[in-house]
């Protein structure tokens, strides 16, 4: 839903407090689920909260393409329709706050879809960034394939995915996940995973699954590898 930036001297947004902090898994519930995300940063709030509505001034200071709503940097919105209860996160004049709004049956006017949340000192806004880019992907895997090798003989298992933001690796042999240790490396950088066993052993025959996540999705492929006596 796009809104018409020119209608947007003014934005009333009927707000909805929540009393918790948020994981990243529930900021990125609550970016999907809103219609409007900004940052912004309160200009003014009322002398008396508990007067019955009331609401702030905000900048825009930052916007998501895949959730603007229309608006643009530097315009000034209302925030307000605070309710009757008291809210568990204060809203403070120059602070930032991440703003999560969804459309209601009149023009121009919002309802917060979850508490705003506040930026300073703090990585949400790169998390939302991650979390609303626009060439974001889940991670896609390329297939790996079977290894035989002879007992003694080094072993390399590697595992390479596409995906943004680049995804997290981890190993599994025959359904456990699989760690480094002494005679076992596991080497992880942003494109691949690797594994490497300087002499394999009989009892590293197994199936050896990558599984490659980030926030937007997951995929895994399995190798069988068989490690054959040198007698």
């Amino acid at each position: 839903m796009r809104l018409d930036s020119v209608h947007f001297s003014m934005l009333v947004i009927g707000v909805s407090f929540a009393c918790y902090s948020p994981s990243l898994n529930s900021l990125q519930d609550q970016a999907y689920k809103s219609t409007v995300v900004i940052e912004g940063k309160v200009h003014s709030v009322p002398a008396n909260v508990s007067t019955e509505p009331y609401s702030v001034n905000v900048k825009v200071l930052d916007v998501w393409p895949l959730n603007s709503g229309g608006l643009e940097r530097e315009q000034l919105v209302t925030v307000g329709e605070f309710g009757s209860e008291a809210p568990c996160t204060t809203v403070e004049k120059d602070h930032r706050y991440i703003f999560f709004m969804d459309p209601t049956d009149e023009p121009l006017v919002f309802k917060a879809s979850y508490a705003p949340l506040d930026t300073n000192g703090k990585n949400l806004k790169k998390d939302v960034g991650r979390i609303l880019c626009e060439d974001c992907a889940a991670p896609k895997i390329k297939q790996l394939k079977n290894q035989s090798v002879v007992e003694g003989n080094k072993l390399l298992l590697k595992c390479e995915a596409s995906g943004k933001p680049p995804p997290e690796y981890k190993w599994y042999r025959d359904g456990s996940e699989f760690k480094k240790s002494k005679e076992i490396k596991i080497k992880t950088s942003k494109r691949n995973s690797r594994i490497l066993i300087n002499r394999a052993r009989l009892e590293d025959s197994g199936n050896y699954t990558c599984v490659a996540e980030n926030m937007h999705g997951r995929d895994n492929s399995t190798s069988t590898v068989n490690v054959q006596s040198s007698e």
